[in-house]
């Protein structure tokens, strides 16, 4: 039987290292909701949304890539989040620019 994108534990991988490695919590709703939307605005706090950011310096572009298809994103959503975390003053991720500079 085939894997899909959806059967991994992408998200939840996502979700529990982003909580291992803060001291704010977030839920599985809120990743979910940020990655499928492209927006951090679903976030009722500073705190969520400053965690989430950290979204890439934390993970490979292959493995945030799959955690947002498994949330019902996409590239386009993962694009709009991190120009979100450019415009809060957060630093550029090397990795992630050389990602969407690909892209183009």
């Amino acid at each position: 039987m085939k894997r899909s994108i959806s059967d991994g534990p992408y998200l939840l991988l996502v979700l529990g290292h982003l909580n291992a490695s803060s001291v704010h919590k977030i839920t599985e709703e809120e990743v979910r909701k940020v990655l499928k939307t492209g927006s951090l605005n679903y976030l009722s706090s500073e705190n969520s949304k400053a965690t989430i950011a950290s979204i890439f310096s934390e993970f490979e572009v292959d493995l945030l890539l799959k955690a947002a298809r498994q949330a019902g994103g996409n590239i386009q959503t993962v694009a709009a989040i991190y120009s979100e975390t450019l415009m809060l003053g957060l630093p550029k991720s090397p990795k992630w620019e050389l990602f969407f500079e690909r892209m183009q």
